[in-house]
């Protein structure tokens, strides 16, 4: 235990020293401070001198004076009740300090008990993953270009028969036409399978046509209109693996139209 904080009773303090000198002031006051901080005064004149800062002679001649502030065996009342209190304080808070530490090590062992025990078992990649997750703050987010270019291209291949370099090329100008939006592509492929459209190309690109430009210049309805006649034109079967979703076939090259 350190030495506590000492309380100086100002009051009490001024009182009692009323009628000394600052030299006798000053002996009383490093004895209570020599006292507080240590437990105990020495009962030996060379080092009572020694901690009122003073002489042999100066101390010799105010010993008597300072005595009488004291209990026999320099033990002064004041001071030893407030280091009783001290010490009665810091054994309360070890103890509390102590019941508190249990608590909480039996808390967090049953919490680890409750999360990886026989029931839960955790393993090296799920813990990976939740520290991944933990530490980016949410989930990584999709990617509609990628999924157009994989989603998709089965998707269209499966309706329509075309091979994959037409199947390519028809998502791009769609890309393209939606100014490079994939989840708008990618739903209204979607959207042609669910509804099981008959010209899933036509469906799309009609889709796919904004108003018209009041300026004069190639609107994308137009670029709309062509996309769709080039589409007419591709007449390649797909492979039955990209139309199945097994995998892709060989690439074929298109006829000119």
């Amino acid at each position: 235990m350190n030495p506590p904080k000492m309380p100086i009773h100002i009051g009490d303090f001024l009182r009692d020293t009323g009628h000394l000198r600052a030299a006798g002031t000053g002996a009383y006051l490093m004895s209570l401070f020599h006292h507080g901080s240590t437990g105990a005064l020495p009962d030996d004149d060379e080092q009572l001198a020694a901690i009122a800062r003073m002489t042999r002679g100066e101390w010799k001649r105010m010993r008597p004076i300072i005595e009488r502030f004291f209990q026999s065996g320099w033990r002064h009342g004041r001071v030893e009740e407030d280091l009783e209190s001290a010490k009665q304080s810091y054994e309360k808070r070890a103890k509390a300090g102590e019941k508190g530490g249990k608590a909480k090590a039996e808390n967090k062992q049953s919490q680890s008990n409750a999360t990886a025990g026989p029931e839960q078992p955790l393993t090296f990649n799920q813990s990976k993953k939740d520290s991944e997750a933990d530490a980016s703050g949410a989930e990584a987010p999709i990617d509609h270009r990628k999924r157009l270019f994989n989603e998709g291209l089965q998707k269209i291949a499966a309706m329509t028969g075309k091979g994959p370099d037409a199947c390519r090329s028809f998502v791009g100008k769609c890309l393209k036409a939606a100014s490079d939006d994939a989840v708008t592509v990618l739903g209204l492929i979607e959207d042609a399978e669910r509804n099981q459209v008959v010209d899933p190309t036509a469906w799309i690109v009609a889709r796919l046509k904004p108003k018209g430009d009041s300026n004069g210049r190639r609107t994308i309805h137009e670029a709309a209109d062509d996309l769709l006649a080039k589409v007419r034109a591709l007449d390649t079967p797909a492979p039955s693996g990209i139309c199945d979703g097994t995998g892709e076939g060989p690439i074929r090259l298109l006829s000119s139209g």
